[in-house]
This record gives C-alpha cells, structure tokens and sequence, in this order.
C-alpha cells in the first residue's frame, strides 16, 4: 500500500482536532497487523470508505474525550455526560477526518467517498475486520487522553 494514502488519514485526524478543537495530537506509533486484528474501545466510530480506496476508518477515544470534542463543536458550551450530544459530536468528527482525508485523496488521484458514520460504544468492546486483511492503527496523544485511527483499506485496480 501506498503509504501516501495512511498519511492523508493521519494529516487528516490532525487537521479535524486542531481546526475543531484547538487540540493537538501527536503521532506516537503506527502498528501494521498483516492479518488483522481486534480493536478494543471505550468509545469507537466507525465509517465506510468507497472507492479507488475502499474499507473503514474507526476512530477511538475516551468518553471524556468524546465529550470534550462535543463541547468544542459547541462552542464550548459544556458536555458533562456522555449522551446523544456526545454521540452527534463523535459522528461529527468521523465525518469531518473522512471528508477531509477523502478531499486529500482524491487530489492524489483517488477517489474516494465516505459513508455515514456509527458509534460503537461499550466496556472494552472488541471490534473486528473481514476480510482479514493489513490493519494500520495510528496511535496519538493529547492533552485530552489517548486517540487512535485504525484503517482497514484497500486500494482497487
């Protein structure tokens, strides 16, 4: 794979954060699992990438960090529990870093379209990818709490 596509993923959850929510995340670690692999989160969302690249993003974070994130979609107005606000914010997010990451995409020549995004939440809920393909987790730090974006992608012929 071409390691042009991980990174317009990676500038992508970076722009989202800082531009939303005056946040910065640090890249830490990328991990490559060749033949899959379970994902384990608190808070998770999950969206369809279509295309010339086609799989899904998963972006996980904390509940607080969910929150946190909702907050600043609202303009700061305060989000102190984890409910459908915080839910619309974390779908928000994934909508944003998949839009913005499809926008970088397609400007290298992919296209690239984006799916409605689902929130998977729960006490260390496992998520896992078919087919069993590479999975690329981006592991970043914030003030705010760990971030990863895990991908499952392909790229078509």
């Amino acid at each position: 794979m071409d390691v042009n596509i991980l990174n317009q993923f990676i500038l992508a959850a970076s722009s989202v954060f800082e531009q939303v929510a005056n946040l910065k995340l640090k890249k830490e670690k990328v991990n490559i699992f060749e033949h899959g692999t379970k994902v384990i989160a608190d808070v998770a969302t999950l969206i369809g990438i279509t295309g010339k690249v086609k799989g899904q993003m998963v972006v996980t974070l904390t509940s607080n960090t969910a929150m946190k994130f909702a907050s600043a979609i609202m303009m700061g107005e305060p989000v102190n529990e984890y409910n459908e606000l915080a839910e619309s914010g974390v779908c928000e997010m994934a909508n944003m870093i998949g839009g913005d990451a499809a926008q970088r995409l397609n400007a290298l020549g992919y296209t690239v379209d984006v799916a409605v995004p689902s929130i998977i939440r729960g006490n260390a809920v496992e998520i896992s990818f078919q087919p069993n393909t590479p999975i690329f987790m981006v592991a970043f730090s914030s003030e705010w709490g760990p971030i990863e974006v895990v991908l499952r992608i392909e790229v078509m012929p």
